[in-house]
């Protein structure tokens, strides 16, 4: 996990958004529910649907991370992001704030959120 973390990191940062959504996608078949960090990884993936436009599917991933594990700040950041680009900003806030107990403290991200 901790490789594809890196990786999906490298990728967001040199704007290689088809690697970046990719990535998650080739592995999630390999991985499963009860499997450690699959919530991540599902954020992970989320956050490359999103990237690449696809806002229906990433929805769906972001939220099952988030479900799984509250805490994955990424899949927060995901959810929060597609809903910007469809202009659903009063459901963005609601959800921001029916989160923020959970990436307040992130210090790297929480003023981004």
């Amino acid at each position: 996990m901790m490789a594809t973390k890196c990786a999906h990191e490298s990728y967001f940062l040199v704007g290689e958004a088809r690697r970046l959504q990719k990535l998650a996608q080739d592995i999630l078949p390999k991985w499963s529910d009860n499997m450690p960090y699959y919530g991540y990884l599902l954020g992970m993936g989320a956050f490359g649907l999103e990237e690449a436009g696809e806002y229906a599917e990433a929805e769906k991933m972001g939220r099952r991370a988030v479900e799984i594990e509250p805490r994955d700040r990424w899949a927060v950041h995901a959810v929060a992001h597609f809903m910007q680009m469809q202009g659903r900003c009063n459901e963005n806030i609601e959800w921001l704030e029916s989160t923020v107990d959970d990436w307040r403290d992130a210090v790297w991200l929480s003023g981004h959120l």
